[in-house]
């Protein structure tokens, strides 16, 4: 059985993994925290989680890609690129590191007549590929970034457009503030928009006009630290 968990055992150090393109190899340190060894599995796929499919499509080998990690103890391992594949130099690319957490075999210390249940843990992390020829610093995403509110039937509307290579990883919710009113955003979980893309949220307000308002959200950065940022909005009618 595959679950996902955040009791599990084994954990990464960040949220994600960022691959410079200059790179040969970028190092991913994962801990124990159990007081019992598991067996863990990594690889890199498209986010489908299947090792034995999706990770043969992946440009991404992981060294070792399987290990026993000691109770308490660390392990470091390597994510390579392919020097072969060809991904685009204009824009980040997303793949997804994955480790799975395999419990130990206690069948030995199992009583007789007893039921077990294995529950091996995966955990997905994102892996953005970084390639040197993207315009601008990724520092300076948020100042890029563009907001449009819109006038829909009764309700509101607000676009948010990414006109640069990264992706920006949004938190849970956001908030359009016009005046001392504020209206909130709501996500619905963690939302990453793609290098020039764009997408809409709906805002929780039935009023006719939003006066001046700007929005306030957190972005997730390198250092999975969260960013806040509040940027202009323009309307329109």
């Amino acid at each position: 059985m595959i679950g996902t968990s955040a009791e599990a055992g084994v954990v990464m150090h960040g949220t994600r993994v960022i691959y410079p393109a200059e790179q040969n190899f970028v190092t991913v340190r994962l801990a124990n925290q159990d007081k019992a060894p598991h067996l863990v599995q990594t690889w890199v796929d498209d986010g489908k989680g299947a090792p034995a499919e999706d990770a043969a499509g992946a440009p991404f080998v992981v060294m070792p890609p399987l290990f026993r990690i000691a109770a308490e103890g660390q392990q470091s391992v390597r994510v390579m690129f392919s020097p072969n594949a060809e991904l685009p130099t204009d824009r980040e690319s997303l793949y997804w590191f994955n480790f799975l957490q395999i419990p130990p075999d206690d069948r030995a210390e199992q009583k007789e007549g007893t039921a077990r249940i294995a529950i091996s843990f995966l955990n997905q992390v994102k892996l953005l590929y970084r390639p040197p020829g993207i315009k601008g610093a990724v520092g300076d995403l948020p100042d890029h970034l563009e907001f449009r509110l819109n006038r829909v039937g009764k309700g509101w509307q607000i676009t948010a457009k990414n006109p640069t290579g990264f992706y920006a990883t949004f938190q849970d919710s956001a908030r359009i503030r016009s005046g001392a009113e504020a209206l909130p955003i709501d996500f619905g979980g963690e939302v990453t928009l793609a290098p020039f893309s764009s997408i809409t949220w709906r805002v929780a307000s039935e009023k006719t006009t939003i006066a001046s308002p700007t929005i306030e959200f957190s972005l997730i950065d390198d250092s999975s630290n969260l960013r806040s940022v509040r940027r202009p909005v323009e309307t329109l009618r």
